[in-house]
Parts: C-alpha cells; sequence; structure tokens
C-alpha cells in the first residue's frame, strides 16, 4: 500500500548531527547512527534521504518537522514532540515510540513497523495510504484522527480513543481492540471478525444471550 522511501543511491554521508543542524535548514543525504541526540532544537528542520540507526533522542525539541524519504531503525523516541510535523515516504522500524506525540501531523506513505508505541498520539492528525503492522498502540490516542487507505495489522488497539474518528472501511481484524474508545456512529463501516463483533456490542449496548 505505501510506498518506500526514495533514495538515489544508499551511499549517504556518515553526519554529526550537531554541526549538521548549526548550519543547514534542510539536511540531505545523511546518516546518523550508534549515538545518543540531547536536548537539540529540531523545529521546523527537514530532513530528505536520511537514515537514522540505533539513535536516541532525550529532551529534543521535533515540532513541525519534515521529513521526506527517511528511514529509522531501531530509534528511541520516548516522550518525544514531533506534533505538526509532515512525514512523507518514511519507515518506522522496531522503534520505541512510548508516549510520543505526533498530533496535528500529516503522514503519507508511512510505514511503521513492530514498533513499540503505547500512549503514542496521533489526534487531530491526518494518516493516508500508510501501514502500522506488529505494533502496540495500547492506550493510544487516536481522536480526531483522519484515516484514508490504511493498513492496520497485527495492532495493539488495547483502550486507545478514537473519538470523533470515523473508522469506514477500516479494517481491524487483525488488531487487539479490547476496552477502545468510540461513539457509536464511528464504528459504522468497521471491518471486525465474529470475535470483535461481541466486543463491540458492548459499546452498542447490545446485550447477547447463549
Amino acid at each position: 500500500m505505501s510506498v518506500e522511501p526514495k533514495f538515489s543511491n544508499l551511499d549517504l554521508r556518515e553526519c554529526n548531527i550537531y554541526d549538521e543542524i548549526k548550519t543547514n535548514d534542510t539536511i540531505y543525504r545523511c546518516k546518523f547512527a550508534n549515538t545518543e541526540i540531547k536536548n537539540l532544537d529540531f523545529k521546523s528542520i527537514e530532513f530528505n534521504e536520511c537514515i537514522f540507526e540505533n539513535v536516541k533522542f532525550v529532551n529534543c525539541n521535533m515540532q513541525k518537522m519534515t521529513l521526506l524519504d527517511v528511514l529509522f531503525i531501531n530509534p528511541d523516541f520516548s516522550n518525544q514532540d514531533m506534533s505538526d510535523s509532515i512525514i512523507y515516504r518514511t519507515i518506522f522500524e522496531n522503534c520505541k515510540m512510548l508516549g510520543m506525540d505526533l498530533s496535528s501531523s500529516t503522514l503519507k506513505d508511512v510505514q511503521i513497523k513492530n514498533c513499540k508505541s503505547k500512549y503514542i498520539n496521533f489526534s487531530y492528525s491526518k494518516i493516508t495510504n500508510s501501514n502500522i503492522f506488529n505494533s502496540d498502540l495500547e492506550l493510544a490516542s487516536l481522536n480526531e484522527t483522519k484515516l484514508k487507505t490504511i493498513n492496520f495489522n497485527n495492532v495493539n488497539f488495547k483502550g486507545t480513543e478514537f473519538i470523533n474518528t470515523p473508522l469506514k472501511n477500516i479494517d481491524l481484524s487483525t488488531c487487539q481492540i479490547n476496552e477502545i474508545k468510540i461513539r457509536i456512529e464511528d464504528l459504522k463501516g468497521v471491518i471486525v471478525d465474529s470475535f470483535q463483533a461481541i466486543i463491540l456490542s458492548t459499546i452498542l449496548g447490545i446485550q447477547i444471550k447463549d
């Protein structure tokens, strides 16, 4: 479904993030690996054709970033604020995204796979033509989120909020949806399996008699 990042080639420069931020608003074709990035202001910075591998972000300002054709492998974004960002053709793989804030962001052609994303916040965001699979989004927030052409596969949504987020034609049949928070009208057209339909019946106020 989603489009892979487009790299003209994978022979990227090994860069020092602190030096790059000092001199550039757009960081192009850099690789950052095996490092901890602390107390850095990424606000309004654009990364284009970059790779981050085994990078831990600590107390960074990541609001209003632009990510174009970026690959994140084994990063730690725990409790980082990347709200109001634009993210296209980007892969998040094996990420720690505990409590990460991606609210009010635009995500298109994005893949989130094998990520630990408990408490992540996607509220007020637009997510289009994207895949999220084999990931933990327990107790996440997807309130007033616009979802279009999105594939959820084996995602833990236990206790997640979907308030004012219509799920018409969204397939949750492989996902854990116990205790989700959602309005009845937003369930119209959602795709679930027969067991999940029993779970959702409690939201609808249906009593099932054996």
